[in-house]
């Protein structure tokens, strides 16, 4: 465990400074030059588009409105900025609203009954189609929202017109598995250190075996040391007998989380959310080794850049570095998949 003196530099609050990140950079120069070459060529930014990235550039910001925090007993105070509180651009607003709506439909909306996951995927210029139409939309949820419920319901041995009813929870994910230019999948497997948030590695493939896994985790066990536990979801690739064996024989235990159940790797699920909204969802990739460098940039950035609320406001490489002075005889001990 870290030293007390760690933990409590690690839980006081330090305002997010969105306006230090280079992505607030690049936003604040281009987006109004930007805005003004579309015009000028005739076309124009849809209006939930412009709202997006005129709400991030504020997101944060104290001079565009916050809240003064006191607390009652030491009396210390702190001004806590406004958030943009977006979901299809900031990140920091994206990740957390993920998070948040995930506890609050476990604490507050499921039953204590089995939850079965189902999900439905579209080909890309579909999934564009219905993006730019939300009526079509709304009609094929309902569609399948009605033929998964009429099929659970026979399952069960009941009738609709018997008054059986079922509930359901729809999430709606715009941006499905990256693609490179030529339309081809590009698989990503991320791996990070939930103690220290930091990225350890996302490895690039049309498609990644278990096979692939094992020998990207030997590389890192030879490189950060063997963990005592490894969380990871359900991929196929994760679950295979061969990881299961190959693990057991190094000594590492696993954590699968329930299967529907995103929010049992919350750090995991979170660094995904913050990786596809600011990096996948930006570029549209020539090449593997164009996705490769620009990806390897990223986590670069991610780790030695972008500060962390949940870290003191530092970046990971720089927490583990001071946990390392004072915690020198320890190492962190979950890996997450």
């Amino acid at each position: 465990m870290p030293a007390p003196s760690s933990i409590a530099a690690a839980s006081a609050y330090h305002r997010h400074r969105p306006e230090q990140a280079a992505l607030y950079a690049i936003v604040a120069e281009h987006y109004p030059r930007f805005v003004q070459q579309i015009e000028r060529s005739g076309g124009y930014l849809p209006k939930f588009v412009r709202q997006e990235f005129d709400d991030y550039l504020k997101c944060g910001l104290l001079e565009h409105g916050f809240l003064r925090v006191k607390c009652d007993g030491c009396r210390h105070e702190h001004l806590v900025a406004f958030s943009c509180k977006r979901r299809g651009f900031c990140p920091s607003c994206g990740a957390r609203r993920m998070v948040e709506s995930a506890a609050h439909l476990v604490d507050h909306v499921f039953p204590e009954v089995p939850v079965r996951q189902w999900v439905l995927t579209f080909p890309f210029p579909l999934r564009f189609l219905l993006a730019a139409e939300p009526q079509a939309l709304t009609a094929v949820l309902a569609v399948v929202q009605r033929a998964i419920s009429t099929f659970m319901i026979r399952q069960s041995g009941l009738t609709v017109a018997s008054g059986a009813r079922s509930g359901a929870v729809t999430l709606i994910q715009r941006f499905g598995s990256a693609q490179t230019e030529d339309r081809r999948t590009l698989k990503c497997l991320t791996v990070i250190d939930e103690f220290t948030r930091q990225g350890l590695d996302i490895r690039l493939g049309r498609g990644i075996t278990g096979n692939d896994v094992i020998r990207i985790l030997d590389e890192l066990f030879q490189e950060h040391g063997r963990p005592a536990c490894i969380r990871s979801d359900n991929g196929p690739e994760l679950v295979c007998h061969a990881v299961r064996k190959w693990l057991k024989k190094k000594h590492v235990d696993t954590h699968y989380i329930e299967p529907g159940s995103p929010w049992q790797n919350a750090y995991g699920e979170s660094f995904n959310s913050i990786f596809r909204t600011t990096c996948l969802n930006r570029w549209l990739f020539r090449s593997m080794t164009e996705a490769r460098v620009v990806i390897s940039q990223w986590l670069e950035e991610y780790n030695t850049i972008r500060p962390h609320g949940s870290l003191g406001g530092m970046n990971p490489l720089k927490f583990l570095r001071n946990w390392i002075e004072g915690n020198s005889s320890q190492q962190p001990e979950t890996l997450t998949g």
